[in-house]
């Protein structure tokens, strides 16, 4: 029995969380868009290392970019994908 004057706090284990999935690493051709969606069940937050907080973002630049997810206060889960950019164009 818990006296009422008490708090009980029961944590979710982080690893009940699902993880942000970027994809597999990219190439994509010269002057293209490509957006990089991290949206994740349960998220309360997202960060990027381009310093966007929205769940995707749109990129068009050679580079690796990172998000963490949030869970609350407790957990966070990240995820890396590079994309390289092509600067040849094959005509089919």
């Amino acid at each position: 029995i818990v006296p009422s004057s008490q708090t009980i706090i029961i944590d979710q284990p982080c690893n009940l969380e699902p993880s942000p999935n970027l994809g597999n690493d990219t190439t994509i051709c010269q002057s293209s868009n490509k957006t990089l969606n991290a949206q994740t069940t349960g998220a309360t937050g997202y960060f990027w290392n381009t310093g966007e907080t929205s769940s995707s973002i749109t990129i068009n630049t050679q580079g690796v970019y990172s998000v963490t997810v949030s869970f609350g206060d407790c957990c966070a889960k990240s995820d890396t994908v590079i994309i390289n950019v092509s600067n040849t164009s094959t005509i089919t």
